[in-house]
């Protein structure tokens, strides 16, 4: 057996073996760390995504109710101009009865009074 300290089965000796050791340690570590930040960006992106999403809901109500409120005024105007419409024709059918009473009755022309 050729020099070196005792060895680990497989032929390495223990410093060889502890220097491994760490180096696995630091693979991990930054294998670990990869993992985490990859995690990271996922979830930043998932949350830009839910935000862009909330944002896009948010529009689209606001959308819907700049429509109904146009809808609403739209309604209110129409029932105005028809209220409106209502009350000058039964001021004008008072104002044809008002007229003919003024005038008497149709048969009673033309007799002495």
């Amino acid at each position: 057996m050729g020099g070196g300290g005792p060895t680990i089965s497989g032929g390495m000796s223990e410093a060889q073996y502890r220097n491994l050791q760490m180096e696995e340690r630091a693979f991990m570590a930054q294998q670990e760390e990869r993992q985490m930040k990859l995690m990271n960006e996922m979830e930043e992106k998932r949350l830009a995504r839910e935000q862009a999403e909330l944002q896009k809901q948010e529009r689209l109500r606001s959308r819907e109710e700049e429509a109904l409120s146009e809808l609403e005024e739209g309604i209110t105007e129409e029932v105005t101009s028809l209220k409106e419409a209502e009350e000058e024709e039964d001021k004008d059918i008072v104002m044809d009865f008002y007229g003919s009473l003024a005038k008497g009755p149709k048969g009673l022309e033309g007799r002495p009074e």
